[in-house]
């Protein structure tokens, strides 16, 4: 098995283990997965900064499926509580997953 495999199967693992949102994705291609929601004003970086805008986090194979300007629902599985997002500009962490800049659909 390539590193590239192994690197996505562990980080399915950790997604469904951590992830605190079920993220539904209708178009452009009907999907769901798990990622980590973070609101805005919630501490970034070890405390040095604070987040100034919602942000989500998936790992790179389920960013596949997510493009900028897509509208995604956001469902918290412990309340069943969704809220819309706008998907903004998506940067890579370097260890297989991408953070989301979110808006308010």
């Amino acid at each position: 098995m390539n590193f590239a495999a192994l690197e996505s199967r562990l980080n399915a693992k950790v997604m469904r283990r951590v992830g605190n949102r079920r993220v539904v994705v209708s178009a452009p291609i009907a999907a769901e997965f798990d990622g980590i929601y973070e609101a805005a004003g919630v501490e970034a970086l070890d405390g040095l900064a604070e987040a100034t805008e919602p942000r989500l986090t998936v790992s790179l194979a389920d960013s596949q499926k997510l493009r900028q300007n897509t509208v995604v629902m956001l469902v918290n599985p412990a309340t069943a509580v969704s809220e819309e997002f706008l998907v903004g500009r998506g940067d890579p962490d370097g260890a297989g997953f991408i953070v989301y800049a979110l808006r308010k659909a």
